[in-house]
């Protein structure tokens, strides 16, 4: 599988389902990633390595209350941001998917398990669609809460009260 950039990443093989299919990404793919993530330090400004999820909080709020002429690309590298941080923080891996709504790079966990998927920038550019507010890091929490829910499925006992 190929590196992300010095981020950790799972080792997976590709998901064989008959509504997705995950791959690999291709060095093009790796280079569009790279893209993105220059055009995003240029958005969050001076900020170490990683760019965290309150940085990118901080710099979507600062976006969204200016005149960027470059939408599309903008929105794409915030969620390209978001995809790195849940590879950073929870584990998940960049691949190139294809699902019945079409294909795009997204980031996978639990692979063979739940493979669960995420396409980050779909997942910003519907939240740019609706004008929400700074919601990086609730998202990133609430997506761990549900792989640590899909990871470790021991059944809670429940005493009838």
């Amino acid at each position: 599988m190929a590196s992300t950039e010095g981020q950790s990443n799972l080792t997976s093989e590709p998901i064989d389902d008959p509504k997705i299919s995950c791959r690999s990404l291709t060095d093009e793919e790796q280079g569009v990633l790279l893209s993105h993530r220059t055009r995003l330090r240029d958005l969050v400004g001076d900020s170490a390595e990683p760019i965290t999820a309150s940085e990118l909080d901080a710099a979507w709020s600062r976006w969204q209350s200016s005149a960027s002429i470059q939408t599309n690309l903008d929105v794409s590298a915030f969620g390209i941001g978001l995809g790195d941080e849940l590879v950073r923080l929870l584990g998940f891996t960049w691949q190139h998917c294809t699902d019945a709504y079409g294909d795009g790079l997204a980031v996978i966990a639990l692979p063979g398990k739940a493979d669960v998927t995420v396409y980050p920038e779909d997942f910003v550019s519907k939240r740019h669609e609706r004008s929400e507010g700074a919601f990086f890091g609730e998202a990133i929490k609430q997506i761990g809460t549900t792989l640590s829910e899909m990871s470790d499925p021991t059944p809670v006992s429940r005493t009838p009260g």
